[in-house]
Protein backbone atom coordinates (compact mmCIF):
# COMPACT_ATOMS: atom_id res chain seq x y z
CA UNK A 1 0.00 0.00 0.00
CA UNK A 2 3.05 2.22 1.01
CA UNK A 3 4.50 1.41 -2.26
CA UNK A 4 1.50 2.17 -4.27
CA UNK A 5 1.22 5.84 -2.11
CA UNK A 6 4.54 6.58 -3.14
CA UNK A 7 4.03 5.46 -6.95
CA UNK A 8 1.06 7.79 -6.77
CA UNK A 9 2.90 10.74 -5.49
CA UNK A 10 6.56 10.51 -7.22
CA UNK A 11 3.90 10.41 -10.32
CA UNK A 12 2.18 13.63 -9.55
CA UNK A 13 4.70 15.63 -8.82
CA UNK A 14 5.83 14.51 -12.35
CA UNK A 15 2.59 15.77 -14.24
CA UNK A 16 2.47 19.22 -11.86
CA UNK A 17 5.79 19.99 -11.93
CA UNK A 18 6.24 21.10 -15.24
CA UNK A 19 2.57 22.23 -15.05
CA UNK A 20 3.55 24.40 -11.90
CA UNK A 21 6.73 26.46 -13.72
CA UNK A 22 4.77 27.14 -16.90
CA UNK A 23 1.86 28.87 -14.42
CA UNK A 24 4.57 31.48 -13.57
CA UNK A 25 4.19 34.80 -15.61
CA UNK A 26 4.68 38.33 -14.81
CA UNK A 27 2.10 40.34 -13.55
CA UNK A 28 0.34 42.65 -10.77
CA UNK A 29 0.13 42.41 -7.12
CA UNK A 30 -2.04 43.28 -6.18
CA UNK A 31 -3.93 42.01 -9.11
CA UNK A 32 -7.04 44.74 -8.22
CA UNK A 33 -8.10 47.73 -7.30
CA UNK A 34 -11.55 49.90 -6.85
CA UNK A 35 -13.31 51.79 -9.31
CA UNK A 36 -12.21 55.16 -9.49
CA UNK A 37 -9.20 54.81 -6.97
CA UNK A 38 -5.55 55.01 -7.17
CA UNK A 39 -3.38 52.08 -6.32
CA UNK A 40 0.43 50.88 -5.45
CA UNK A 41 0.96 47.89 -7.54
CA UNK A 42 3.85 45.84 -7.82
CA UNK A 43 5.17 44.42 -11.09
CA UNK A 44 6.44 41.28 -10.62
CA UNK A 45 8.53 40.12 -13.34
CA UNK A 46 9.24 36.38 -13.84
CA UNK A 47 12.69 35.40 -15.06
CA UNK A 48 11.87 32.49 -16.94
CA UNK A 49 15.58 32.01 -18.29
CA UNK A 50 17.78 29.57 -15.89
CA UNK A 51 21.26 30.56 -18.24
CA UNK A 52 20.49 34.52 -18.38
CA UNK A 53 19.65 37.45 -16.38
CA UNK A 54 17.20 40.14 -16.36
CA UNK A 55 18.34 43.52 -17.18
CA UNK A 56 15.03 45.36 -18.77
CA UNK A 57 11.84 45.66 -18.44
CA UNK A 58 9.20 47.76 -20.17
CA UNK A 59 5.18 47.77 -19.25
CA UNK A 60 2.75 49.21 -21.71
CA UNK A 61 -0.29 50.51 -20.33
CA UNK A 62 -3.63 50.08 -22.45
CA UNK A 63 -4.17 52.17 -25.70
CA UNK A 64 -8.02 52.07 -24.79
CA UNK A 65 -8.63 53.37 -21.99
CA UNK A 66 -6.16 56.11 -19.73
CA UNK A 67 -4.61 55.03 -17.03
CA UNK A 68 -2.33 57.57 -15.21
CA UNK A 69 0.78 56.85 -13.58
CA UNK A 70 1.21 58.74 -10.59
CA UNK A 71 4.65 57.65 -9.45
CA UNK A 72 7.64 55.49 -9.49
CA UNK A 73 9.50 54.50 -6.58
CA UNK A 74 12.88 54.50 -6.62
CA UNK A 75 14.18 50.69 -7.06
CA UNK A 76 17.92 49.91 -5.91
CA UNK A 77 19.81 48.72 -8.97
CA UNK A 78 17.35 50.00 -11.19
CA UNK A 79 16.93 53.26 -13.07
CA UNK A 80 13.05 53.97 -14.33
CA UNK A 81 11.84 56.77 -16.99
CA UNK A 82 8.64 56.73 -18.39
CA UNK A 83 8.20 56.74 -21.95
CA UNK A 84 5.29 57.30 -24.59
CA UNK A 85 3.06 54.01 -23.73
CA UNK A 86 4.54 53.45 -20.24
CA UNK A 87 7.45 52.83 -18.26
CA UNK A 88 11.39 50.93 -18.68
CA UNK A 89 13.18 50.01 -15.82
CA UNK A 90 16.92 49.46 -16.50
CA UNK A 91 18.75 47.70 -14.43
CA UNK A 92 22.35 48.49 -13.60
CA UNK A 93 23.62 44.88 -13.68
CA UNK A 94 21.67 41.93 -15.20
CA UNK A 95 19.48 40.56 -12.67
CA UNK A 96 19.39 36.62 -11.77
CA UNK A 97 15.93 36.33 -10.73
CA UNK A 98 12.47 37.34 -10.40
CA UNK A 99 12.53 41.12 -9.86
CA UNK A 100 9.61 43.28 -8.08
CA UNK A 101 9.56 47.27 -9.38
CA UNK A 102 6.75 49.41 -7.71
CA UNK A 103 4.77 52.01 -9.28
CA UNK A 104 1.61 53.83 -8.24
CA UNK A 105 -1.71 54.69 -11.03
CA UNK A 106 -4.83 56.30 -11.02
CA UNK A 107 -7.48 57.44 -10.99
CA UNK A 108 -8.48 54.23 -12.28
CA UNK A 109 -11.71 54.54 -14.37
CA UNK A 110 -15.00 54.16 -11.94
CA UNK A 111 -17.02 51.52 -14.38
CA UNK A 112 -15.43 47.83 -13.24
CA UNK A 113 -14.04 45.79 -15.83
CA UNK A 114 -10.29 44.85 -16.94
CA UNK A 115 -7.70 46.52 -17.25
CA UNK A 116 -4.61 44.66 -20.17
CA UNK A 117 -1.28 45.78 -20.29
CA UNK A 118 1.65 44.32 -22.19
CA UNK A 119 5.13 43.82 -20.59
CA UNK A 120 8.30 43.02 -22.22
CA UNK A 121 11.01 41.48 -20.35
CA UNK A 122 14.95 41.79 -22.05
CA UNK A 123 17.65 39.27 -20.61
CA UNK A 124 21.79 39.80 -20.76
CA UNK A 125 21.65 37.04 -23.82
CA UNK A 126 19.53 39.31 -26.20
CA UNK A 127 16.39 36.98 -25.61
CA UNK A 128 13.23 38.72 -25.13
CA UNK A 129 10.17 37.35 -23.39
CA UNK A 130 6.60 38.89 -24.56
CA UNK A 131 4.10 39.43 -22.04
CA UNK A 132 1.67 40.87 -24.43
CA UNK A 133 -1.44 38.21 -25.38
CA UNK A 134 -4.78 39.51 -23.97
CA UNK A 135 -6.62 37.92 -21.29
CA UNK A 136 -9.66 38.45 -21.13
CA UNK A 137 -11.96 38.23 -18.16
CA UNK A 138 -13.60 34.35 -17.81
CA UNK A 139 -11.08 33.69 -20.95
CA UNK A 140 -8.93 30.81 -20.74
CA UNK A 141 -5.52 31.62 -19.82
CA UNK A 142 -3.01 32.11 -22.92
CA UNK A 143 0.60 31.38 -22.80
CA UNK A 144 2.07 34.12 -22.18
CA UNK A 145 -0.75 36.78 -20.97
CA UNK A 146 -0.07 40.48 -20.84
CA UNK A 147 -0.55 41.47 -16.74
CA UNK A 148 -4.13 42.45 -16.10
CA UNK A 149 -5.99 44.68 -13.48
CA UNK A 150 -8.90 43.59 -12.59
CA UNK A 151 -11.49 46.96 -11.55
CA UNK A 152 -13.63 45.42 -9.05
CA UNK A 153 -16.06 47.06 -6.68
CA UNK A 154 -14.27 46.61 -2.85
CA UNK A 155 -11.15 46.76 -4.30
CA UNK A 156 -8.15 48.07 -2.71
CA UNK A 157 -7.02 51.30 -3.53
CA UNK A 158 -6.72 55.21 -2.32
CA UNK A 159 -8.74 58.68 -3.21
CA UNK A 160 -6.56 60.11 -5.89
CA UNK A 161 -5.79 63.89 -4.02
CA UNK A 162 -7.03 65.28 -7.58
CA UNK A 163 -10.39 63.89 -6.81
CA UNK A 164 -10.22 66.01 -3.26
CA UNK A 165 -9.44 68.97 -4.84
CA UNK A 166 -12.44 69.12 -7.28
CA UNK A 167 -14.61 68.40 -4.54
CA UNK A 168 -13.40 71.40 -2.84
CA UNK A 169 -13.72 73.34 -5.52
CA UNK A 170 -17.94 74.05 -5.52
CA UNK A 171 -16.92 75.28 -1.87
CA UNK A 172 -14.98 78.14 -3.65
CA UNK A 173 -17.45 78.58 -6.17
CA UNK A 174 -19.53 79.19 -4.15
CA UNK A 175 -18.30 81.91 -1.97
CA UNK A 176 -17.43 83.99 -4.79
CA UNK A 177 -20.57 83.83 -6.81
CA UNK A 178 -22.18 84.80 -2.89
CA UNK A 179 -20.04 87.56 -2.75
CA UNK A 180 -21.22 88.41 -6.45
CA UNK A 181 -24.56 89.99 -5.60
CA UNK A 182 -23.44 91.84 -2.45
CA UNK A 183 -21.28 94.11 -4.59
CA UNK A 184 -23.63 94.37 -7.77
CA UNK A 185 -26.35 95.21 -5.14
CA UNK A 186 -24.35 97.84 -3.69
CA UNK A 187 -23.15 99.17 -7.22
CA UNK A 188 -27.32 99.06 -8.23
CA UNK A 189 -28.17 100.85 -5.27
CA UNK A 190 -25.64 103.68 -4.94
CA UNK A 191 -26.69 103.98 -8.94
CA UNK A 192 -30.63 104.78 -8.36
CA UNK A 193 -29.44 107.60 -5.63
CA UNK A 194 -27.32 109.65 -7.49
CA UNK A 195 -29.53 109.66 -10.15
CA UNK A 196 -32.74 110.81 -8.07
CA UNK A 197 -30.39 113.54 -6.19
CA UNK A 198 -29.47 115.10 -9.22
CA UNK A 199 -33.16 114.99 -10.63
CA UNK A 200 -34.43 117.06 -7.61
CA UNK A 201 -32.31 119.12 -7.80
CA UNK A 202 -33.07 120.55 -11.61
CA UNK A 203 -36.74 119.85 -10.47
CA UNK A 204 -36.15 122.61 -7.44
CA UNK A 205 -34.77 125.54 -9.74
CA UNK A 206 -37.12 125.08 -12.69
CA UNK A 207 -40.16 126.49 -10.10
CA UNK A 208 -38.07 128.91 -8.53
CA UNK A 209 -36.91 130.32 -12.22
CA UNK A 210 -40.68 130.32 -13.24
CA UNK A 211 -42.00 132.59 -9.96
CA UNK A 212 -38.99 135.17 -10.38
CA UNK A 213 -39.71 135.35 -14.10
CA UNK A 214 -43.15 136.18 -13.34
CA UNK A 215 -42.21 138.75 -10.12
CA UNK A 216 -40.22 140.38 -12.72
CA UNK A 217 -42.97 140.70 -15.63
CA UNK A 218 -45.58 141.95 -12.94
CA UNK A 219 -43.35 144.53 -11.55
CA UNK A 220 -42.21 145.69 -15.19
CA UNK A 221 -46.29 146.10 -15.89
CA UNK A 222 -46.27 148.31 -12.94
CA UNK A 223 -44.18 150.15 -13.55
CA UNK A 224 -45.05 150.81 -17.26
CA UNK A 225 -49.06 151.87 -16.08
CA UNK A 226 -47.85 153.82 -13.22
CA UNK A 227 -45.46 156.23 -15.66
CA UNK A 228 -48.86 156.01 -17.88
CA UNK A 229 -50.99 157.36 -15.10
CA UNK A 230 -48.33 160.62 -14.72
CA UNK A 231 -48.42 161.22 -18.23
CA UNK A 232 -51.92 161.86 -18.68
Amino acid sequence: MRRVSLLTFTVALAVLGPAGAALAHTGFTPDEVGPGLQVALTLEAADERDAAAITEVELVFPEDVEVPLVELPPVPGWTAERTDRGVRWRAQAPVDGDVALPLVIGPVPATPGRLQFRALQTYDDGDVDRWIEDFPAGGPEPAMPGPVLDVVEGGPGTVPPSTTATTAAPTTGEATTTAAPSTTGAADTSAPGTTGDGDGDSAGIGPILAVVGAAAVIAGLGAYFSRRARRD
